[in-house]
């Protein structure tokens, strides 16, 4: 019994440093740059990778999706993961805050105004290219992602590197 513990923790222990070795950890630096327009053009191929993209984000009332005019107007939900916050530097995470501030706010009869913000950002993320489904009894179903599974695609940020203002002249579209 006791020659089956050893060689079972020996297996153990070797299949872990084989695992160990296979996650590399990459600095921002080691992180490659993708074009928004061949994230969009060919997902599978990122399905799941870390890119650094520069893009439109719009934030507002039941939208968080980012986006690049020049190519075609494919929106990608954005998710914010919990560690984008401190691994993002201080001062832009504060100009990310104050420029992508969505808050309600009310107005002078007493209604809500829902704003919807718009700023160019470089970010680090995980790209999710490939829609999740669900199977129901013998039929599966292919979900999207955000705001009622209306997206094809989601970029989960982890580090915001760079935010700017867009200008109100800029088009939209």
């Amino acid at each position: 019994m006791r020659m089956k513990q050893v060689i079972a923790i020996s297996f153990l222990l070797a299949a872990m440093s084989q695992f160990v070795r296979g996650q590399e950890k990459k600095t921002p630096e080691d992180i490659p740059t993708v074009a928004y327009c061949d994230l969009v053009r060919e997902p599978a191929s990122y399905d799941q990778k870390i890119v650094r993209v520069k893009v439109t984000y719009v934030v507002g009332f039941e939208a968080s999706i980012m986006y690049d005019l020049t190519c075609s107007r494919k929106d990608t939900w954005v998710r914010f993961e919990s560690v984008s916050e401190t691994a993002t530097n201080r001062s832009v995470l504060q100009k990310f805050r104050r420029l992508s501030d969505a808050t309600p706010e009310r107005t002078r009869d007493g209604g809500i105004n829902y704003p919807t913000r718009r700023v160019e950002v470089v970010w680090l993320g995980r790209f999710e290219g490939v829609k999740p489904a669900q199977k129901i009894g013998e039929q599966t179903f292919s979900l999207g992602f955000g705001h009622q599974n209306y997206y094809d695609y989601q970029f989960n940020v982890q580090r915001i590197e760079k935010v700017n203002p867009i200008s109100k002249d800029v088009p939209w579209q």
